[in-house]
């Protein structure tokens, strides 16, 4: 049975794990883990319609919105070590049993994925990240080009679908990242890559996970980004959500 099936969800997490894997001298200095935590709500309003004397006021569902509640990264910290950390926060009151984790398992397959799906008590979600265009399952391991990562995060900030609570750790340096995010396309071949012009990309990659994961919904269909061969030339934008709680 897929994760999915045991939705809906209403927290959603994004795990970078690609530097916490790294070991020994191949380790470098700015090697970091990274955990984004966004929280869906589905807003509602009530519209009057009117017919003749008559009046009746109809409910209508809105577009989600996504809520960063929490956002954090560390370096030199073992994958166990990393993973104990997320525990309590997935098991907390009410987000037990409504959360899901997207993980990044470019480097983490076979038995790594397995030690984190099973150290998480909670639906997990493994991404392998590719270059390409196209977005399918395969064996268990969900294959999401990073356009769509990165789409989705762009759509959300578009449509104003995207808050940030006051106050989080690394929130200047989330948009520091943001602004450094940018789209090469190789006029060669077509192909285009994302990351960082300078500086980190961790803290954007790990709340792209969460962004995609959470923008498929109820039936969680394979979110397409409209666009994805433009060239995004840096993500900006934080429109600051005071009156929520911050997890960590």
């Amino acid at each position: 049975m897929s994760c999915f099936d045991r939705g809906p969800f209403e927290m959603f997490f994004g795990l970078d794990l690609q530097f916490a894997i790294a070991k020994g001298a191949g380790r470098k200095d700015h090697d970091y883990s990274a955990l984004a935590a966004l929280h869906r709500t589905v807003p509602t309003e009530v519209r009057r319609i009117t017919d003749g004397a008559a009046h009746r006021d109809v409910p209508r569902t809105l577009p989600s919105i996504l809520t960063l509640r929490g956002l954090d990264r560390t370096r030199y910290v073992p994958l166990p070590q990393v993973l104990e950390k997320i525990v309590p926060i997935v098991e907390r009151p009410g987000i037990k049993g409504r959360c899901v984790v997207a993980f990044d398992a470019t480097q983490a397959q076979g038995p790594i994925s397995g030690m984190i799906q099973d150290a998480l008590p909670c639906p997990t979600v493994p991404l392998f990240v590719h270059p390409g265009g196209s977005f399918r399952l395969d064996a268990g391991l969900w294959r999401v080009p990073k356009s769509h990562l990165v789409g989705a995060l762009k759509m959300l900030e578009l449509r104003n679908r995207i808050r940030y609570v006051e106050g989080i750790p690394m929130l200047a340096e989330l948009k520091q990242e943001m602004e450094n995010f940018s789209c090469e396309l190789n006029e060669g071949n077509g192909s285009d890559s994302y990351g960082a012009s300078r500086g980190h990309d961790d803290l954007v990659a790990c709340l792209s996970f969460a962004a995609w994961l959470a923008l498929q919904e109820g039936l969680w269909q394979p979110f397409s980004s409209r666009g994805s061969s433009e060239s995004y030339c840096g993500i900006t934008g934080q429109r600051l959500a005071p009156d929520d709680t911050r997890l960590f």
